[in-house]
């Protein structure tokens, strides 16, 4: 096949596709307007607190509560953050895999492009949109606590006196296992990190609702089949954290490979290794399904 039929190709033509769908981008302004109300409601109290009683004796706690990095970590350690962030992967691209199946759409690329490019153009764009719309959801967080909270001229003197508070505070720290390696102090470099995580995320995510999307016509499932991925992982992972209790080395890494306890532990490079992992086996699998896939389209079009 020529350039212009390669997969790499087909890859940039579905990007453009998917950043220019209104769905995407309905997804990052409701979760933006989300993200928003929740920072300004739970902003509200400590800097009214701040402006009505400064001396109190937990005006510190409340210091830390107000300011719009702990904002961030506050909100991707929500359950409700944990249960919805998943769908990310289905909500990116991997429905338009079954638009174009139900418009028939599939069957014209196909015959143009190859069923092993179509296959692995949708497959590959699904997980890199699913990474980008979860790294663009994080800035969108990161973007409404700074400006919100930070850089609010409303509530600027509160801010400022928090922030010198913890003007030495260090941004996290960085582990690898039980191993600290360091400490970060450069908050561009601790939210890079967190871009790192949840573009892994996002791109896993995506990867598991696209063969989803191609194996069944079920929209739910597609949908929340991510979901019940990280369940379980979850779930059994936290068993054998219990299990082996008493092996600290063994506890560390099965607490890495737990997905939804650790969106907000950006310094946790062990997690960004397992979330590495679970990228590429799912490419494997992705690779082994690709004859059952090709089966299942060549008979649609037959019939």
């Amino acid at each position: 096949m020529g350039k212009h039929n390669s997969t790499g190709t087909m890859i940039l033509i579905n990007i453009r596709r998917g950043l220019c769908n209104k769905r995407f981008w309905i997804v990052v302004g409701v979760t933006t307007i989300i993200y928003a109300v929740i920072i300004v409601l739970e902003c509200w109290f400590p800097v009214q607190k701040y402006y009505r009683g400064y001396n109190t004796t937990d005006w510190y706690l409340d210091g830390l509560a107000a300011l719009g990095s702990s904002k961030v970590n506050k909100i991707l350690q929500l359950e409700l953050f944990h249960n919805l962030f998943p769908f990310v992967g289905a909500l990116a691209f991997a429905y338009v895999i079954l638009d174009d199946r139900r418009h028939t759409y599939y069957y014209q690329i196909i015959q143009k492009k190859g069923l092993s490019n179509y296959f692995w153009s949708d497959f590959l764009t699904s997980g890199l949109m699913g990474g980008i719309l979860a790294v663009i959801l994080l800035l969108a967080l990161i973007f409404v606590a700074k400006t919100g909270i930070d850089y609010n001229p409303f509530i600027k003197d509160a801010v400022h006196a928090y922030q010198e508070m913890f003007k030495d505070a260090i941004c996290g720290k960085v582990y690898w296992g039980d191993k600290m390696i360091g400490e970060c102090n450069n908050y561009l470099i601790w939210w890079s990190l967190g871009c790192i995580g949840f573009f892994l995320a996002g791109f896993w995510f995506g990867l598991i609702s696209a063969l989803v999307a191609f194996l069944s016509d079920n929209k739910v499932f597609v949908y929340a089949m991510p979901i019940i991925v990280t369940m379980i992982i979850d779930k059994w992972a936290y068993i054998f954290t219990i299990i082996f209790k008493n092996n600290e080395t063994i506890c560390n890494l099965l607490y890495s490979i737990q997905i939804r306890p650790n969106y907000s532990l950006f310094g946790d490079l062990n997690h960004l290794v397992v979330l590495a992992l679970f990228c590429i086996l799912t490419l494997g699998i992705g690779f082994g399904m690709q004859k059952k896939i090709t089966l299942r389209y060549l008979e649609e079009g037959a019939a």
